[in-house]
């Protein structure tokens, strides 16, 4: 795929491509409260002083503690929407017996995007001190970006144990930020050629081992889809485990469903990688 011939703002604004997206938010919206109602939760744990600095945690139902927590991280180019937004992605794992942990954070432009990856390690290091044992990080978008960051993380350097994070599972990730920098959504995030290199997997070494998957809504623009299949192919190549799923019939925003899904291949994924 020549990349150069693309125009990046109609491949990155999902503004742009998703025309019902409000209504599809508006879904989440409703699906998230009620979620929250029925489920047994942890609301409002505060991991820092920041008025967005708190996490939530859902319960497994009837799980008997082997499985591994899932750390998940929301998306919306690290600008928009918090973790409640979100709740109800809980619920498929919930269902398999499975704690989910959902941490909010502080939006851009407010901070950047560095600031708000600390805050995640921060989120980290209590997962730590809740479960004591390693966690598998999920993300979507913005979030699937630090998932695969965190899987190639020196966790040492947070006083954690270096195997914290053996696998990483990247919803609709973005992993090379270079074509965000001419787009309007850039505005809030202030990236310029060097710092977009340094936020992006794909241009900083990969993790030796782990094991890292991609899922991908096959209605997704070229950046999206090429840049799965890219950090697939360079990770494979550099040891760690890697599979792409693409979902058929799903856009940026759609292919969350795959998590409420109880027959879904991602959610399976995602209960593998728990050990279940």
């Amino acid at each position: 795929m020549d990349t150069n011939a693309l125009d990046y703002e109609s491949q990155i604004n999902i503004a742009l491509r998703i025309p019902d997206r409000e209504a599809v938010v508006q879904g989440w919206y409703r699906d998230a409260a009620a979620y929250r109602e029925a489920a047994r939760a942890e609301l409002g744990i505060p991991y820092g002083a920041g008025a967005r600095q708190y996490l939530d945690v859902f319960h497994g139902e009837g799980g008997d503690g082997s499985l591994a927590p899932v750390v998940l991280i929301h998306g919306g180019y690290w600008q928009r929407y918090d973790c409640r937004t979100f709740s109800h992605l809980a619920s498929g794992l919930n269902r398999r017996g499975i704690d989910v942990m959902m941490p909010n954070y502080t939006l851009a432009p407010e901070v950047l995007i560095e600031d708000i990856y600390r805050e995640m390690c921060t989120v980290m290091a209590r997962a730590f001190e809740r479960w004591r044992r390693p966690v598998v990080i999920a993300g979507h978008s913005a979030g699937g970006n630090f998932a695969a960051r965190m899987l190639a993380e020196d966790w040492t350097r947070h006083g954690l144990p270096r195997d914290f994070v053996r696998s990483a599972v990247s919803i609709s990730g973005i992993y090379d930020l270079r074509p965000v920098i001419g787009t309007t959504i850039n505005g809030a995030l202030k990236l310029d050629a060097a710092r977009a290199a340094a936020l992006s997997p794909l241009l900083q070494p990969a993790p030796k081992s782990g094991i890292l998957d991609t899922v991908v809504g096959a209605l997704e623009s070229e950046v999206y889809l090429a840049q799965a299949d890219e950090i697939v192919r360079a990770w494979g190549e550099s040891g760690v485990e890697t599979s792409g799923a693409q979902i058929a019939g799903a856009n940026h925003l759609t292919v969350l469903a795959e998590l409420t899904d109880p027959q879904s291949a991602t959610l399976q994924t995602l209960v593998t990688r728990a050990g279940g």
